[in-house]
Order: C-alpha cells, then sequence, then structure tokens
C-alpha cells in the first residue's frame, strides 16, 4: 500500500474482532509503548546533535525506523477492526545537559543507550511471544519481523555505547 493511499485492505480472512480482542489490546498497548519510544528517540537526537553528532544521527535512523514500526502496526490494528482513536500520553524524559556539555554528553549518550537497549530486548521478546500466538500469517510475519528490527536496534546502541566508552 502506498502512503497516503486511502484504499483499505482486506481484513485477514477469518479475523473477527471478537476473535482477536486480546491481541488487539496488546497490539494497542505495543502502538502506545512505540510513540513513547520514537519521542524518546527523537528526543535523544534534538539532545545530542550538537555535541555528539554521530550519536545524533544514530537516534534519528533509530526514530525513523520506529515510525515505520508505528505506521505497519497502525495498519494491522485498523484491518483487524480495531477502534481508530489512540489515547497515549507521552511521559517527560530526563535527561538534560549542563553547561559543559562535552564532556557530559558522552555520558548522557550512554545512560540513554542502555535504557533504549534494555526497552528494545523486552520490545523484542514481547513481539516474539505475540507473534507466537498470532491468529494469522500476516501477523506473525510482522510480529518477527518487528523483533527482529528490535533486536537490530539493541545491538546498534549497544554498539554505540561500547564505542562511547573506549573513545
Amino acid at each position: 500500500m502506498q502512503y497516503g493511499n486511502t484504499e483499505r485492505e482486506s481484513p485477514p480472512a477469518g479475523v473477527t474482532l471478537r476473535e482477536s480482542s486480546a491481541a488487539i489490546r496488546e497490539l494497542t498497548r505495543a502502538l502506545e509503548a512505540g510513540w513513547q519510544t520514537a519521542s524518546d528517540y527523537i528526543y535523544a537526537q534534538i539532545l545530542l546533535e550538537q555535541a555528539l553528532p554521530a550519536a545524533a544521527h544514530l537516534f534519528a535512523t533509530l526514530s525513523e525506523n520506529q515510525l515505520q514500526h508505528n505506521r505497519a502496526l497502525a495498519a494491522l490494528l485498523r484491518d483487524l477492526g480495531a477502534p481508530h482513536a489512540l489515547r497515549t500520553t507521552l511521559r517527560n524524559v530526563p535527561y538534560r545537559l549542563y553547561e559543559d556539555a562535552d564532556s557530559h554528553a558522552p555520558v548522557v549518550a550512554a545512560r540513554i543507550m542502555a535504557e533504549r537497549k534494555r526497552d528494545a530486548v523486552r520490545t523484542a521478546t514481547a513481539y516474539h511471544a505475540l507473534a507466537k500466538r498470532a491468529s494469522t500469517e500476516r501477523m506473525r510475519t510482522l510480529l518477527e519481523r518487528l523483533a527482529g528490527d528490535k533486536q537490530d536496534h539493541a545491538t546498534a546502541l549497544d554498539s554505540f555505547a561500547k564505542r562511547l566508552t573506549f573513545s
């Protein structure tokens, strides 16, 4: 489906709202968490872009990937017949750079990366568990792909954090 195309994909065969209400609740929670994750990545990008441009670039890439995940989850929810309302509240991120941003930025970046890595691993595990219980092949395939992407996020964050530690 092309971005901006208003044609609706057909719902997966044999899936009704009643049959998949538990899955819809879990997918909705995943989407809501995905908006927080995208927000966290964008905030980290903005926070670090002057002091650590390479770290900011990593967070920019991860935020774009997270937004793709959110679009895919939202489309799946739509096709499963989920309600169109999404209620989410973004939490404040507790990171700041002080006057000595050049020396403080690597410490803050390492903390952010460690927390985002933990979140990515936790999310990958949740996606794998959801995929095992998926009622359709489309849902299973999407969730396994998202789980793999989340594992890639964790690996990228860990690799960059190690580079910060040793530089």
